[in-house]
């Protein structure tokens, strides 16, 4: 039995699937399996993965379900001790399962543990948004999805009763909601270092997502934790202030896309279910955002795009990075 089980989910990014599989190659730390399911793409990403197949690299095809179904049949057949996710057009520092084998040695109660992260383009990286939050952190996730389902390592007896939802309505947070329950079933730890490298690229899922379905899925996945039965004793403050923090994340996306109205509606909704949000700095920061001239948020995001980049080069000693990006 391997001590890491690795899920890749796919679909028509055979290209990018064999960067992905040769950074996951390229580990320092060997004792892993990479299940490939390949979710009902139409181009050659069979053909693509068969040179890689042996004993540790398999592949499985389903009829196109989504990313959710796609990572839940890739954990049921898992054998390793702890299961790890890994998308199809994404990459691993060769160092990534070395650091999460010695943080778990170093804490042998680990049930689950996350990280931190990087994005990467065609000319940089630069780190993204990570919380080192640890514990039972189940609160702080109803006000959004602060994990990168991405940088987890999961201890797979704790997933037999835990799976992606496969709801077609909750696509693309099923992860948020995935998380949820993980934070409800065991504390989590963090461990510091960023090993994980995400592709930003204009078909990335996030990306293309039209705004409308993102706030369908987000209330979608938000109704079903409020309704677990682990919320039913809880006060009603949190569901408000979650409820709150959701149109906030609807808001910042909207400022991401230029859409003004939809910006400014979600502002002024987050205030209506729950009138303390005010006083935080995240609705402070979407009210002044409502200001800023649209032709000036691109350059905005890339300058500081370009500043993180610029961080990174100078202060990143202590990780390595892909094969495929060490132009950068």
């Amino acid at each position: 039995m391997p001590f890491f089980s690795i899920v890749t989910p796919t679909y028509n990014r055979a290209n990018l699937l064999v960067e992905t599989i040769k950074s996951v190659l390229d580990q320092t730390y060997k004792d892993f399996e990479l299940i490939i399911v390949d979710d009902g793409s139409p181009d050659h990403t069979k053909q693509a993965v068969e040179p890689f197949l042996s004993d540790r690299i398999k592949y499985f095809y389903q009829p196109n379900k989504r990313q959710g179904a796609a990572r839940n049949l890739g954990i049921i057949n898992a054998s390793g001790e702890f299961i790890t996710f890994l998308d199809h057009d994404d990459l691993w520092s060769p160092l990534f399962l070395e650091t999460y084998y010695k943080f778990i040695q170093g804490k042998p109660d680990t049930q689950w543990v996350h990280g931190p992260f990087f994005w990467f383009n065609e000319n940089y990286y630069w780190k993204g948004n990570a919380y080192p939050v640890e514990g039972w952190i189940w609160k702080l996730l109803l006000k959004g999805n602060l994990i990168n389902t991405l940088t987890i390592a999961v201890r797979r007896k704790l997933l037999e009763n835990i799976k992606f939802d496969e709801s077609p309505l909750i696509w693309p947070s099923e992860d948020w909601e995935f998380n949820f329950r993980l934070s409800i079933a065991s504390p989590c730890y963090f461990q510091p270092l960023p090993l994980l490298y995400m592709r930003n690229h204009i078909t990335r899922t996030s990306s293309t997502t039209q705004l409308v379905q993102m706030e369908k899925a987000y209330f979608f996945a938000l109704d079903k934790m409020i309704q677990n039965p682990f919320m039913h004793d809880k006060p009603a403050h949190l569901k408000s202030a979650a409820l709150s923090h959701g149109h906030l994340f609807i808001a910042e996306n909207a400022y991401g896309r230029n859409l003004q109205g939809q910006l400014i509606k979600h502002t002024i909704n987050a205030v209506t279910n729950y009138p303390f949000i005010l006083f935080t700095s995240r609705w402070l920061s979407l009210f002044i955002k409502i200001f800023i001239p649209a032709f000036l948020r691109n350059k905005l995001r890339n300058l500081k795009q370009q500043h993180l980049a610029k961080e990174n080069r100078d202060s990143l000693t202590n990780s390595r990075l892909p094969s495929a990006l060490e132009h950068l």
